[in-house]
C-alpha cells in the first residue's frame, strides 16, 4: 500500500530531503550516550552510542587508540585503547558510526568527525571496542580471547608491559582478579603474546595472595633490566575451583582444589592449602607413679600413699581426663615395736588415819601397770602416792600453855628506886576438852630504879676577886665571878638565880697591838679530778688589816678546800653474779654436757669500765644413763657387675651394706638405695636395620581430566640402615591409576560443506545455500563448540531480468542485475555487490527508491525546518512503520 502511495507522491523528495535536514539538525544538538557492552571486564567492552531513542554500535574501520581515549574519557577514565573485528563480540541492530576520527583533544564523541550518522560501509564483524584504564590498571592484548594476552599497565599517562624475571602465577593471579576472574590464571614470559612497544614499567614483581593490586606488590615503577622479548602475559582462568574435602579434621592437613581450563596458554593448576587447623583434642595419660611417702606410724603397722598426675600429656582441647585413681595406698610397718607409755593403775584403799583424835592424815598409793612402760616407752606421769587429812572425830585434850610475859609496867618512883610489875595469860593454848591449866603465877613484881636522882636547886657562893684588865693596852674591861656551888643544882634541880659574872672598864694605858684579819678569798681552783667527786682550794691574804703593833698574825688557815662534782660518772668494772644452776643433760642418752651460766651484773659494767673477766658460761660432762639409738650408715660400694649388653649401650649394678655400722639400739636403717646403676657400653654399635619412613602423600593426577597415574614415595630413614644392618625390603616408589573424574573437553569441530542446493531462480536474482554440521567430532564434556556459521548462501541465476522485475517485496541494485529482499535494505550487512543497500538509510527499512538520494548531509550550514515540516515527516514515519 505504502509503495504505490510513494511512487504516485513523486514529490515527497522534498519531504524526506526536509527529514535530512531535521536529522542533521537535531545530532548537532543532542548529546550522545555512550555504553560497553560484550564483557565482564570493568572497562572493557564493545561501544554502543544512544541515538534517535536506540543503541547501535561503532565501525572500526580508522579506530584507533585516540578515539578509544576519547570515549575512555566521557565515561571517566584516564585513558584507552582501542580493539576492533568484534572482539567484545558482534553487536546487533544499528551501526551508528563510521570513520570516527576524535584526534587527540576531543573529550566526548560529540566533538569527533564522522561519516555520518547511520552511514557506514561495515557489518558487526567490525564492531569497535574500548579498553579504558586508570592509573595503575592493567589489560590484556594480543590474545585470541578477553582472558588471555600481554600484560600491559597504565602508569603516570601511558602503557607500558611488564618483564617475566620472577613473574609468576602469584602476580598472574593479582593481575587476573583486577580484570574479575577470581579464580587466578597462568603466568607466561618471553613475549609469549608478542612484543610490546615503548615503556617497560615493572621487573621482579613480586605479588602475595592476599594482594588485590599490582600497587600493593612494592612496584619500583620504570626499573629493570630487560628487553621487550620478555613481556609477560597471562591466562586468566573463567571456571571454578574444584574442592576436595579436608584431610584431616584437626591437627592440620591439607585441600586439594583443581581448576581446569583448554586454550592456549592454559595449564590446568592444583593447589594444597592448609586446613583442619584447630588442635586435635588430647587425651590425658597418668604420668609415672611419685616414690611412696613414709609410713604413717614410725612403729608396728601403719599405711603409705603415693600419687601420680594426669600430665603425660595433660588433656587439654577438650580432651578426655586420665581414668582410675590419682591415689593409692598399702599398709607398711617399720619393723619396730611401738613405744607403750605407762598408765597408772587403780588406787590402793586409803590406809588408817595418822591420829585418834582431831585431824592427821591418812595416804594411799597406786602402781604405773595399766599398761607398764615398755619398748622405750614413758613412764606415768604424776604422783604414785595421795595424801589427805583425816579426823576419827573425837577432840583431843588441851593442856593449858601460858603466853608470854606482857612487859613490865613503869617504875613506881620517877627518881631513885621503886617497883614494877608485868603478867600472863593461859591461853597459847588455853585448857580445853578437859586438859590441864597453866601451872605458876599470872603476875610477877621486882625492884625498881628510875635510873634518875631527885633535883637539887643550886645556891650561889661568894664572889671572887676581879681579874687583870681585859687589855694590855688601850681600854678593856675586868670581869669577876661567882659559883652556883652552896649547893650546887643537881637532879634537874634548878639553877642560881643571877648573873655568874660581873664586869667593868680599864685600862693599862698602852697602845694595843693591831692583829691580822683576812681579806676576801680569791676564786676557787678547778676541781682536782675529772670524773665524780674531788676537791677544789681557794685563797686569802692577812690584810684585813694586816697585823700591827706586836699584833697576832691572822688565825687559821690561808687556805682551804671543798669537795667538787666533775659531772662525769667514773667508769665502772664489771663483777660477775654467782653462778645459775645447772642446765639439764645436753642428751637423753649416754654422755652429754650441761651448762650453767653467771652474769657481768655484780656490778655491771659502766661508765666505760672494762667488762668481767673470764667467762660466762661453763659447762661439765654429764650422763643419762641410757644407751643412745645408733642409726645406720652405709659400706663401701661393691664392685660393678658386667655391662648388661654387648654393643652399644646398656646399663650395670653395684650394691653395699648397711654395716658401716648396723643400726642398734632403735637407730633408723640407712636412708637411700641398697642398689644403684648407671649407662655402660660396649664400645661396639649394634647393627641397624633400616626402616621405612611413612609413605608420602599421593602427587597429583598426571592428567586433569580422564585417567591418569598418582605417585608416593617413603625414605629408608626411620632408622637408616647402618653398622652392616640391613637394608629396607621393598621398593621405595609406588603409583596407581587415578583420575580426577572429569571427562576431557571435547571441542566440535565442522564437517565438510553439503553440495550446493538449486537455485531459487531461474533467472535475475536468486539464491543457493548450503550447510556443514558440527560432528567431526561433537563437542562434548563442556568443549567449545564449533565457531563460524552453520550454513551460508550464495547469489545465482541468470544474467538477465526477469518478466516483471524483481518481483513482489524485492528490491533491485543499482547494478540492475541483483534483487534482494526488502529486509534486506539498511540491515547493516550489504547485500548489493556495490553495497548501495547499506546507503542513505533512514529509521528502520523506511522505504527503497530508485536512484536512492543521500538524506544526510555533512552541510551543517542548512537550517532546521520549520515545525510543521518536522510533524509532516513524524507522522510519515509512523505511518510508514
Amino acid at each position: 500500500m505504502v509503495l504505490p502511495l510513494l511512487r504516485v507522491l513523486g514529490g515527497l523528495t522534498t519531504v524526506l530531503t526536509t527529514l535530512q535536514l531535521l536529522l542533521l539538525c537535531t545530532s548537532t544538538v543532542m548529546s550522545v550516550s555512550v555504553r560497553l557492552a560484550g564483557s565482564d571486564l570493568t572497562g572493557a567492552g564493545r561501544v554502543e552510542v544512544y541515538f534517535l531513542g536506540i543503541w547501535g554500535t561503532i565501525c572500526d574501520d580508522s579506530w584507533d587508540d585516540n578515539d578509544a581515549k576519547t570515549v575512555c574519557r566521557s565515561m571517566g577514565y584516564s585513558d584507552g585503547k582501542a580493539f576492533g573485528s568484534a572482539t567484545f563480540g558482534r553487536g546487533t541492530g544499528r551501526i551508528w558510526l563510521d570513520d570516527v576520527a576524535c584526534g587527540g583533544a576531543a573529550i566526548d564523541l560529540d566533538a569527533c568527525a564522522h561519516a555520518g550518522w547511520g552511514t557506514h560501509n561495515c557489518n558487526h564483524g567490525e564492531d569497535a571496542g574500548v579498553w579504558c584504564v586508570r592509573d595503575g590498571d592493567v589489560m590484556l592484548v594480543n590474545g585470541n580471547n578477553v582472558n588471555t594476552g600481554r600484560v600491559e599497565v597504565y602508569h603516570s599517562g601511558s602503557f607500558g608491559t611488564i618483564c617475566d624475571d620472577s613473574f609468576d602465577h602469584k602476580d598472574a593471579d593479582v593481575i587476573c582478579k583486577m580484570l574479575g576472574f577470581p579464580s587466578g590464571g597462568v603466568a607466561h614470559g618471553v613475549a609469549k603474546y608478542g612484543q610490546g612497544q615503548g615503556q617497560i614499567w615493572l621487573d621482579n614483581l613480586s605479588c602475595d595472595k592476599t594482594d588485590t593490586r599490582l600497587d600493593q606488590c612494592d612496584p619500583n615503577w620504570g626499573t629493570h633490566n630487560c628487553v621487550h622479548n620478555e613481556d609477560a602475559g597471562v591466562f586468566c582462568y573463567r571456571g571454578s575451583w574444584t574442592t576436595t574435602p579436608c584431610t584431616v579434621t584437626c591437627g592440620g592437613g591439607t585441600i586439594q582444589r583443581l581448576i581446569t581450563c583448554s586454550g592456549d596458554g592454559c595449564t590446568p593448576r592444583t593447589e594444597l592449602l592448609p586446613c583442619g587447623t584447630m588442635t586435635c583434642p588430647v587425651d590425658g595419660q597418668w604420668g609415672l607413679w611419685n616414690s611412696w611417702t613414709s609410713c604413717s606410724v614410725s612403729c608396728e603397722n601403719g599405711t603409705r600413699t603415693r600419687t601420680r598426675r594426669c600430665n603425660n600429656p595433660a588433656p587439654a582441647y577438650n580432651g578426655r581426663p586420665c581414668s582410675g585413681d590419682e591415689r593409692e595406698s598399702e599398709g607398711c610397718s617399720p619393723g619396730i615395736m611401738c613405744p607403750i607409755d605407762g598408765q597408772w593403775g587403780v588406787w590402793n584403799d586409803w590406809m588408817p588415819c595418822s591420829v585418834s583424835c582431831d585431824i592427821g592424815t591418812r595416804t594411799r598409793s597406786r602402781q604405773c601397770n595399766n599398761p607398764a612402760p615398755a619398748h622405750n616407752g614413758r613412764t606415768c606421769l604424776g604422783e604414785q602416792n595421795d595424801s589427805e587429812a583425816c579426823s576419827p572425830g573425837i577432840m583431843c585434850p588441851i593442856d593449858g600453855q601460858w603466853s608470854s610475859w606482857n612487859g613490865w609496867s613503869s617504875c613506881s618512883a620517877s627518881c631513885e628506886n621503886g617497883t614494877r610489875t608485868r603478867s600472863r595469860q593461859c591461853n597459847n593454848p588455853a585448857p580445853a576438852h578437859n586438859g590441864h591449866t597453866c601451872p605458876g603465877n599470872e603476875h610477877d613484881l621486882e625492884g625498881c630504879t628510875a635510873g634518875i636522882m631527885c633535883p637539887i636547886d643550886g645556891q650561889w657562893g661568894l664572889w671572887n676577886g676581879w681579874t687583870s684588865c681585859s687589855v694590855s693596852c688601850e681600854n678593856g674591861t675586868r670581869t669577876r665571878s661567882r659559883q652556883c656551888n652552896s649547893p650546887a643544882p643537881a637532879h634537874n634541880g634548878g639553877a642560881c638565880l643571877g648573873d655568874q659574872n660581873e664586869s667593868e672598864a680599864c685600862s693599862p694605858g698602852i697602845m694595843c697591838p693591831i692583829d691580822g684579819h683576812w681579806g676576801l678569798w680569791d676564786d676557787w681552783s678547778s676541781c682536782s679530778v675529772s670524773c665524780e667527786n674531788g676537791t677544789r682550794t681557794r685563797y686569802r691574804q692577812c690584810n684585813n688589816p694586816a697585823p700591827a703593833h706586836n699584833g697576832r698574825s691572822c688565825f687559821g688557815d690561808q687556805d682551804e678546800s671543798e669537795r667538787c662534782i666533775s659531772g662525769i660518772m667514773c667508769p665502772i668494772d664489771g663483777q660477775w653474779s654467782h653462778w645459775n644452776d645447772w642446765t639439764s643433760c645436753s642428751v637423753s642418752c649416754e654422755n652429754g654436757t650441761r651448762t650453767r651460766s653467771r652474769q657481768c651484773n655484780n656490778p655491771a659494767p659502766a661508765h666505760n669500765g672494762r667488762s668481767c673477766l673470764g667467762d660466762q658460761d661453763e659447762s661439765e660432762g654429764c650422763t643419762s644413763g641410757i644407751m643412745c639409738p645408733i642409726d645406720g650408715q652405709w659400706g663401701v660400694w661393691n664392685g660393678w657387675t658386667s655391662c648388661s649388653v654387648s654393643c652399644e649401650n646398656g646399663t650395670r649394678t653395684r650394691s653395699r651394706q648397711c654395716n658401716n655400722p648396723t643400726p642398734v639400739h632403735n637407730g633408723r636403717s640407712c636412708s637411700g638405695d641398697q642398689d644403684e646403676s648407671e649407662g655402660c657400653t660396649s664400645g661396639i654399635m649394634c647393627p641397624i636395620d633400616g626402616q621405612w619412613s611413612q609413605w608420602t602423600g599421593w602427587t597429583p593426577c598426571s592428567v586433569s581430566c580422564e585417567n591418569g597415574t598418582r605417585t608416593r614415595s617413603r625414605q629408608c630413614n626411620n632408622p637408616a640402615p647402618a653398622h652392616n644392618g640391613h637394608s629396607c625390603p621393598g621398593e621405595g616408589d609406588s603409583s596407581e591409576e587415578c583420575t580426577p573424574g572429569i571427562m576431557c573437553p571435547v571441542d566440535g569441530q565442522w564437517g565438510k560443506w553439503t553440495e550446493w542446493s538449486s537455485c531459487s531462480v531461474t533467472c535475475e536474482c536468486g539464491e543457493k545455500i548450503r550447510s556443514r554440521e558440527c560432528d567431526s567430532p561433537y563437542p562434548e564434556h563442556d568443549g567449545m563448540a564449533c565457531t563460524g556459521n552453520s550454513s551460508e548462501t550464495a547469489s545465482c541465476g541468470a544474467d538477465i531480468l526477469c518478466p516483471g522485475g524483481c518481483g513482489k517485496d524485492r528490491l533491485m541494485c543499482i547494478d540492475k542485475r541483483t534483487c534482494i529482499g526488502v529486509s534486506m535494505s539498511c540491515d547493516g550487512v550489504r547485500q548489493c555487490p556495490d553495497g548501495g543497500d547499506e546507503v542513505n538509510c533512514i529509521g528502520r527499512n523506511l522505504l527503497y527508491m530508485p536512484n536512492f538520494q543521500y538524506l544526510f548531509s555533512s552541510d551543517s550550514t542548512k537550517t532546521c525546518p520549520s515545525l510543521l515540516w518536522m510533524l509532516m515527516i513524524w507522522l510519515l514515519r509512523v505511518f510508514v512503520q
